[in-house]
């Protein structure tokens, strides 16, 4: 069976920030090619991650051109509204809604108080039968696909119940004999449910209450227009025996919220939590009452934009004054007077293990993968949670799976940047050429070591040096050996000098020497070594040595000052000296 996809995902919105896998109860978000995708195969449908994601790089598959397609067609076409749509659109009646639906071509209209009295009938046999072990509530869709996907072992435990959903699609269809259903909801993992196999004879299609809004806004509906309609509320039918969500009233009431033999859990983290308990045999209970949201009025589709910031108690306020409303101006029915005359539908259903199975990384494997984030010892492991695992071992066993990356590690990717970072710093000062400073590295390191011997008040000397005649080199023999004697003295120089020393290419064929804590007699005499040692230098080209000399200036910073381009202008100047007065030869900077 091919997977149902009903989470899509926008490549050119993504702005890979993750928020959307560290929502993900069960981490079914793939990155893909610097973007996220769903997956459907474990995917719970919760619709967490449309939620979080802020650049609506996520979004839910749209039903809409299919609800058109059922609504204009020759077979009948019914509506079946769930009763959160009176929180969804406020202010509206659920006449207006319906007659709204009408306006798009749809036949009938249906709520689904009766499916909902049928489901907790069949609740109420099964539980009179019910032995001592747990029973799971299974009309939570985004609950049967987290145990059947990821507890299997827990499947003989769900209720073998149909959603009420199901249960009014099947009536719909016995009553409006070959009609189509569409159902209107809060709840997204029910576009799933509505094409789960076992139960795919009820409803056509699914689509959410957003759905619903933009084809009144394209087909120019106004609901507030329609209020004179001539139309029954939609649901006319008491509810008597059933809750919200289908469980029997009775026996729940029973129930106290601490008795052991009740367990309760609302929202994916409480209801993920207590499947993991009743798995690892943590806890018992004759029955587990769990919902994804705090009922379908917290469904995904309303905390996603359509509660516009009321509360769940106002949600729940509204839908009562408007039932109060509609039960003003007609009389209601009691079940009771209908049921015995309904057609006879299943309202059994089977769940089936559909867990993928994962490979995990053996113990080597493993250690590559976290060493590939710097993480060699448990120690490294910081376990921040902010790649969406719970631990770097999860986070990298989700890698050799194929399913994410490092680039979900923010530390780890903080710590690249700042290496990044340092590299192009060391880089934007690195001449290309000889491998040492360049004038910008140059100019950085004298400021540094100037204030280090103002504040010490030691010395501090610099060496300005130039090749004698490099522009007849250059022209003779070319720029690439020009370039080889360059590369020769910048090795003359650094072999030259200390490890506590700086060499720099300013450009061209000048070069600086910084040499911290030595006075201009010391620096006079490295000078002299270095000239020397160039002079002395085989430079051969073609077979023939080309006699390389240098010309050099020397100055100290003086007493009190604080500019260190002062101290290079000083030895440049001497240096310029040096050349003036016959080249190959050191010439030390006056004092002032």
């Amino acid at each position: 069976m091919e997977p149902i996809k009903i989470i899509e995902s926008y490549p050119d919105k993504c702005k890979e920030c993750y928020s959307c896998i560290r929502s993900c109860p069960v981490k079914s978000i793939k990155i893909s090619n610097g973007c996220v995708e769903v997956l459907d195969e474990t995917c719970i449908y919760c619709g967490e991650c449309v939620i979080v994601c802020s650049q609506g790089a996520l979004v839910y598959k749209d039903s809409i051109q299919r609800a058109y397609r059922i609504a204009n067609k020759k077979k009948k076409a019914v509506a079946i509204l769930s009763p959160e749509c009176l929180a969804a659109f406020p202010s509206i009646g659920s006449t207006e809604i319906a007659a709204g639906l009408i306006k798009l071509g749809f036949d009938a209209i249906e709520g689904t108080i009766l499916g909902e009295e049928l489901v907790a009938a069949e609740y109420k046999k099964i539980l009179s039968q019910a032995e001592d072990f747990p029973m799971i509530r299974s009309t939570c869709p985004v609950v049967t696909n987290l145990i059947e996907k990821y507890f299997p072992n827990l499947i003989p435990y769900l209720a073998p119940v149909v959603s009420p959903m199901i249960a009014q699609g099947r009536l719909c269809k016995e009553l409006y004999e070959g009609a189509y259903t569409v159902y209107v909801t809060s709840c997204v993992a029910q576009k799933a449910e509505a094409m789960d196999e076992p139960i795919a004879d009820a409803i056509d299609t699914v689509i959410t209450f957003s759905e619903l809004k933009k084809m009144f806004e394209d087909a120019e509906i106004d609901l507030k227009l329609l209020s004179e309609a001539k139309l029954e509320p939609v649901e006319r039918v008491l509810r008597v025996d059933s809750l919200p969500g289908g469980l029997p009233r009775q026996f729940m009431a029973k129930m106290s919220t601490i008795n052991r033999n009740l367990k309760t859990a609302r929202g994916v983290q409480e209801t993920h939590a207590l499947a993991e308990a009743l798995n690892e045999g943590e806890i018992r209970a004759n029955f587990v009452d769990v919902l994804n949201c705090k009922g379908c009025i917290d469904g995904p589709v309303m905390r996603n934009g359509l509660a516009n910031g009321r509360s769940l108690y106002l949600l729940k306020n509204q839908i009562q004054q408007s039932y109060r409303r509609e039960r003003k101006k007609m009389g209601w029915v009691n079940p009771s007077e209908i049921l015995p005359n309904l057609p006879k539908i299943n309202l059994r259903r089977t769940f089936t293990d559909k867990t993928i199975p994962l490979v995990s990384p053996a113990k080597e494997e493993l250690k590559k993968l976290l060493a590939e984030a710097d993480i060699f010892t448990p120690e490294d492991e910081l376990n921040c949670g902010a790649c969406g695992y719970k631990t770097c071992v999860k986070n990298a066993s989700a890698i050799y799976q194929g399913v994410t990356n490092w680039s979900t590690c923010f530390p780890y990717q903080k710590k690249l940047m700042v290496q990044i970072k340092e590299n192009a710093e060391k880089i934007s000062m690195v001449d290309a050429v000889t491998g040492l400073l360049n004038h910008y590295g140059f100019t950085r390191t004298l400021k540094k070591e100037a204030k280090r011997a103002h504040r010490y008040g030691s010395a501090l000397s610099i060496i300005v040096l130039d090749i004698d005649r490099f522009k007849l080199i250059n022209d003779t023999y070319g720029h690439v050996r020009g370039d080889e004697v360059l590369k020769s003295v910048a090795k003359i120089l650094c072999s030259n000098l200390r490890e506590t020393d700086f060499v720099a290419r300013q450009g061209g064929d000048e070069f600086t020497v910084i040499l911290p804590q030595i006075e201009k007699t010391e620096a006079f005499a490295v000078a002299e070594k270095l000239r020397c040692k160039t002079e002395n230098f085989n430079f051969i080209f073609e077979k023939k040595r080309i006699p390389i000399t240098l010309s050099l200036g020397v100055a100290s910073l003086p007493q009190g000052e604080k500019d260190p381009l002062f101290l290079f202008d000083m030895a440049d100047k001497a240096m310029y000296q040096a050349k003036k007065t016959g080249r190959n030869k050191t010439c030390i900077a006056k004092d002032i």
